[in-house]
């Protein structure tokens, strides 16, 4: 291989490897992540109460997603609500992404709008929901991101002082 060329491979595991001057360099050719926003949570950010028996959309989904995502070899970080957890559905369709080797990321506790509450229950959610997705699903915890992207400078002290690495809260504009 002459100096100036240089080859770009897609694999199914969604790695693009490049090859220049003989030195390799890998970098994911996307980047796939989900907030697992149930009936539930929706109807109440929109101050409603949510009826249903179960929560047929998010098992469905998560499954239909999980099915894609092994098809095509995807590997997606997936943001829990942590009190998710406590319902078996939903919480088996966690355990099956686990498996499956998705990573998991923090999306709060009860999924409330972090610059109206308090700062002992900010502190609460963003705190407490990470040792809770890490203890039951035993999976390291890195990231988060807050309800309906809204995040304040407390609320981005409490990720550094919880020991989270990123936050996926902002838009970039």
């Amino acid at each position: 291989m002459d100096s100036s060329s240089a080859t770009t491979r897609a694999t199914n595991s969604g790695v693009t490897t490049s090859t220049t001057d003989s030195r390799i360099t890998s970098r994911p050719l996307l980047s796939v992540h989900v907030d697992l926003d149930g009936a539930d949570v929706i109807f109440r950010a929109h101050g409603r109460r949510y009826a249903g028996v179960g929560d047929p959309i998010y098992r469905s989904g998560m499954e239909n997603l999980l099915s894609l995502f092994a098809t095509f070899d995807v590997r997606a970080t997936l943001f829990v609500i942590a009190e998710d957890l406590d319902d078996p559905d939903k919480r088996a369709v966690l355990e099956q992404a686990r498996r499956a080797g998705h990573d998991f990321a923090s999306h709060t506790l009860t999924h409330p709008n972090l610059r109206t509450i308090g700062a002992a229950q900010k502190r609460q959610e963003i705190s407490a929901s990470r040792l809770r997705i890490e203890d039951a699903l035993g999976v390291p915890v890195q990231g988060f991101r807050a309800p309906g992207y809204s995040m304040d400078a407390d609320g981005m002290r409490t990720l550094v002082e919880s020991g989270y690495r990123y936050d996926s809260s902002c838009f970039h504009t």
